[in-house]
């Protein structure tokens, strides 16, 4: 079991330049090649989003390791695919994130990239989380230990 902690720890870790964005249209443009599907320049997508719906001025300067999708395109235009951002600055993802207050009450979602099993426990905590938060405590979840949730300072017990 500690085993299984550490190397979730450890995928967190390895995940903390990124971040995921939910609700941005993608822009089919035709391929080079015409029997490949349509594709996109999604960095420039999500540049153009953390410009004008983020209002992030400098955001084409941002720098990015990797840019892209998740999954395979879709034929039918039912749902959007999530993009999946990967930082070459951590200051410019946290710079980033904390731009999401903009996001309320918009169709557009951002979020850090974790795996299923930290996000899971996280969400059995986040009513505590809220409810500290709303009493003017701080609170929030350790960087080094994700799953595990402080308030003023003091660990809470899932």
């Amino acid at each position: 079991c500690e085993t299984r902690k550490k190397l979730l720890y450890l995928e967190t870790y390895s995940r903390r330049e990124n971040l995921k964005f939910e609700g941005i249209p993608e822009r089919k443009t035709q391929g080079e090649i015409q029997d490949r599907a349509p594709t996109e320049d999604t960095k420039a997508v999500l540049s153009d989003f953390l410009e004008n719906v983020l209002g992030i001025q400098d955001a084409h300067s941002i720098e990015f390791q990797r840019v892209h999708r998740l999954g395979k395109p879709r034929t039918d235009n039912d749902k959007d695919r999530v993009i999946i951002a990967r930082f070459l600055r951590y200051s410019d993802r946290e710079r980033v994130l904390k731009c999401g207050r903009r996001l309320k009450d918009t169709e557009y979602k951002m979020y850090e990239d974790l795996p299923k099993e930290i996000h899971d426990m996280r969400k059995r905590q986040i009513e505590k989380l809220k409810k500290a938060r709303k009493d003017g405590k701080l609170a929030y979840f350790s960087k080094s230990e994700p799953d595990k949730l402080y308030i003023d300072g003091k660990y809470v017990q899932m």
